[in-house]
């Protein structure tokens, strides 16, 4: 039986837990990555791993949200700081998304979404709603600062995902086109979303 951990014991064996699974899911995906390993490289024996997340699964679905929080978290330090140009970093930040967070590539893999299917109806609506919520949080924020947005948050959060498809698949577009192909996206787009603009004025 694993013995008790103090509430900052347990804060930080999650801390360590969250960077084990950043780390080896990213290196050996779901199905290879083990409770054992992630145990281990957190410090922690198999039986205290289920003490914080009742599987791997669990584990790779917070970081998931980790990983949203804290883009949600720079994203509104940028709208506080620079609000009319917040949506043009917005959409730049969901083009490189994918280098900034390896993990990207396995949440949209077979594997992830074999992984999905074993998670309830209302799971799964929960994790897909995590990005509608983070830009309805945006949207709001923009608003505050004056900054209409011409389409409804759960669209724009679709455009968003649009974009860090196009990011991930750079290469297939063409290395040497790709960059122009995604500052055009990212003008276009970020002149198009903005109500109340004139059309002369940078976005």
């Amino acid at each position: 039986m694993p013995r008790a951990f103090t509430d900052s014991e347990r804060d930080a064996i999650r801390a360590r837990l969250l960077t084990a699974g950043r780390e080896l899911f990213a290196r050996r995906g779901i199905r290879a990555t083990t409770v054992e390993q992630l145990a281990r490289a957190a410090g922690i024996s198999k039986g205290a791993f289920y003490l914080f997340y009742p599987s791997k699964e669990a584990l790779f679905f917070a970081l998931m949200e980790e990983i949203e929080t804290e883009l949600q978290g720079r994203l509104e330090a940028q709208v506080a700081e620079a609000p009319h140009d917040a949506l043009r970093m917005l959409l730049c930040a969901s083009l490189t998304a994918r280098d900034e967070n390896p993990l990207l590539d396995l949440a949209t893999s077979v594997e992830a979404i074999a992984v999905m299917r074993t998670m309830t109806p209302e799971e799964q609506l929960t994790f897909m709603n995590r990005d509608v919520e983070l830009t309805e949080g945006i949207v709001e924020r923009l608003a505050q600062h004056g900054v209409r947005v011409a389409v409804e948050p759960v669209v724009l959060a679709g455009l968003l995902r649009a974009l860090v498809f196009v990011g991930m698949h750079r290469d297939d577009i063409g290395a040497e086109v790709a960059p122009a192909v995604q500052e055009y996206l990212v003008d276009t787009l970020s002149r198009a979303l903005v109500m109340g603009r004139d059309e002369n004025e940078a976005p």
